[in-house]
């Protein structure tokens, strides 16, 4: 990330509007689908799709993950939109990443970024 970053200064939301607004991603499906990319075992799936599209096989041998977790992770990630499967026969059927899920992984590193540029005390403290 550039140093030219623009960092705005922290406001508190309206909590009387936060996720109740009309948006096409609601509140709990992207609370949702940030826990899931916390999973390291999702991330080491992301890390792998990262290079372009894989079909399970090559996922298994770069992830390193048994079968029946990296089954359970790209069912999860596909039912919330950070991975789409491509391909109609089984074994040629490749996964990638949504831009969806692309975009959450930016927003969470400009997230952490952002937050390593303030003294803990300062983050913990009450909000001024």
């Amino acid at each position: 990330m550039a140093d030219d970053t623009l960092v705005l200064t922290p406001t508190v939301p309206n909590a009387c509007l936060l996720g109740i607004s009309k948006r096409a991603i609601g509140m709990d499906s992207l609370w949702k689908a940030i826990r899931k990319l916390s999973s390291e075992n999702s991330m080491e799936v992301v890390r792998a799709l990262c290079g372009g599209g894989k079909t399970f096989g090559e996922l298994q041998l770069e992830t390193g993950l048994i079968i029946n977790d990296l089954n359970h992770v790209l069912y999860d990630m596909k039912q919330m939109g950070l991975i789409i499967a491509l391909g109609e026969r089984k074994g040629e059927r490749k996964y990638h990443l949504t831009s969806y899920c692309v975009i959450l992984l930016d927003v969470i590193e400009r997230l952490q970024n952002t937050l390593q540029r303030y003294d803990d005390r300062d983050i913990f403290d009450a909000h001024k």
